[in-house]
């Protein structure tokens, strides 16, 4: 659990103080987060071969309630987290490797309702409230090979990733 209290005062004209509070600025919210996980990875040897396969599931529930708005935002979302890692061992000191690994990717609560600024703002972050998920996954392998009595070794090493559904902010550009 946290919260924020931003506050933003306004020019009394009558005392010339800065003592009338902006509502239209005002981030008073309290936020809960709560996540539950499921492990699981299957590690297989057999004499030059090795698997691991293994995934991660995150359920997540979030809230930010406004308590000056008596609004809140929720959302709940879903995290994956594969991997999968193989090494094949040609001999002692030659081997093949390939990865490949995956993750949810998810926009936080500031991109899709913005904290309120009270300051002119150069880029101005829009509410996005159907902003969605993404999934960024890679894919890499790599040989080695090593003579340690010549003290010689060869590397080589080829990485490719995406990402599906990339999540980004709106933003209006006040020039």
């Amino acid at each position: 659990h946290s919260f924020v209290l931003n506050k933003s005062y306004n020019k009394n004209i009558a005392t010339n103080e800065y003592d009338q509070l902006d509502e239209s600025v005002l981030n008073d919210f309290d936020n809960d987060n709560w996540t539950n996980s499921i492990r699981a990875s299957i590690n297989y040897k057999v004499e030059k071969l090795t698997i691991n396969v293994g995934n991660s599931v995150d359920f997540e529930q979030l809230s930010r309630t406004y308590n000056n708005l008596a609004s809140t935002l929720n959302r709940n979302r879903t995290s994956f987290t594969p991997n999968l890692s193989t090494v094949y061992q040609f001999t002692k000191n030659k081997s093949i490797r390939i990865n490949y690994y995956g993750r949810s990717i998810h926009p936080g609560l500031d991109q899709i309702e913005p904290l309120k600024q009270n300051a002119p703002q150069l880029v101005q972050y829009v509410d996005n409230f159907e902003l969605k998920s993404g999934f960024s996954n890679s894919l890499n392998w790599s040989y080695n090979s090593y003579k340690p009595l010549k003290s010689q070794s060869f590397y080589i090493f080829s990485n490719i990733g995406n990402t599906v559904n990339a999540i980004n902010s709106r933003v209006d550009m006040n020039l």
